[in-house]
């Protein structure tokens, strides 16, 4: 380590490895997690430091590390501070991916340089070097130094394939499904409020999959009359469902269409319906998954005219 700043080089090639992971495949998360926490975390500081003091005097291993690591913690805000400024120069600017990777990485390309720089300049036997003085147990240690010693190391190698299980493994957020209905224009509102027997009217039916699976729903329309201040709604009456869409409704049955969503995905069915029958109606919209009620909603609608078919 002595005769080239190897610490250095690999610094380089990591921070160069990673910049052009991000821009060539954007798909390798873990990857990236894995090298962006260093890259913002250590890299910037530890350049730093090693440009200040390229010599072995005055700081050991250890202090560098704990100073690498807040100066970055101070380096890359200061650096965000300034990036946030450009946006009043250039909108496009500002604090963005392509701001701030390029710009982190130049900071740390160029002090790498010139730390390695300053540290070639020095007599071999006044430059920083990184020693990993590797000891096993002596013969005459005792069977529980071994021990403890087994110990201690075990607890590094785990603690190091758990954090690192932590950071590449995916994290899911709360499992649910988004249900919605929109008006004929898919927007949240100019819902069909007053109707004729017969006349058609169209709503947008949207559901969108986040359980982190593949799911089958079923969603149900079904017209609840309400008959006075009391209505049978769907549960209630249990009508049979017709898988059929784009139809007329009535009371009597309850209409379906079942929607395959990974997780996700998401779709939005139009649905063209009329009522046969006129009355105070509230259309129930039922989101069913593994044959139970899962979400609902409903719209109020009031038909008229004369008798329905």
């Amino acid at each position: 380590m002595r005769d080239r700043p190897y610490d250095i080089y690999l610094i380089i090639f990591l921070s160069t490895l990673l910049f052009l992971i991000i821009w060539l495949l954007p798909g390798t998360k873990s990857l990236r997690v894995v090298l962006g926490l260093p890259f913002i975390l250590f890299f910037p500081g530890w350049v730093t430091v090693s440009a200040l003091f390229p010599e072995k005097r005055g700081l050991d291993f250890l202090e560098r590390v704990a100073i690498s690591f807040g100066l970055s913690i101070a380096i890359v805000p200061l650096l965000g501070l300034a990036l946030n400024y450009t946006w009043y120069a250039n909108p496009k600017l500002g604090i963005r991916l392509w701001t701030v990777l390029p710009s982190l990485y130049i900071y740390i390309i160029t002090m790498s340089i010139l730390a390695a720089f300053r540290r070639i300049a020095l007599d071999p036997e006044d430059r920083f070097e990184i020693l990993l003085n590797i000891s096993f147990p002596e013969e005459d240690t005792t069977p529980l130094d071994k021990a403890l010693t087994v110990i201690l190391v075990a607890s590094i190698i785990l603690s190091i394939a758990t954090l690192i299980y932590v950071i590449v493994t995916p994290k899911e957020g709360e499992h649910f499904t988004v249900f919605y209905v929109l008006g004929p224009s898919g927007m949240a509102y100019d819902y069909p409020r007053n109707l004729t027997v017969g006349e058609n009217a169209t709503v947008i039916l949207g559901v969108k999959n986040h359980e982190y699976k593949t799911v089958t729903y079923t969603i149900v329309v079904y017209p609840a009359l309400r008959e006075g201040n009391y209505t049978r709604e769907f549960l209630e009456v249990k009508p049979p469902i017709y898988y059929r869409w784009n139809t007329s409704l009535s009371y009597i049955y309850a209409v379906g269409r079942n929607v395959t969503l990974k997780h996700g995905e998401s779709v939005e069915l139009p649905l063209i319906f009329s009522i046969s029958r006129p009355g105070f109606y509230k259309l129930q919209f039922l989101l069913l998954k593994g044959g139970e009620v899962y979400r609902d909603l409903h719209l109020w609608i009031d038909v008229r005219g004369g008798e329905g078919i």
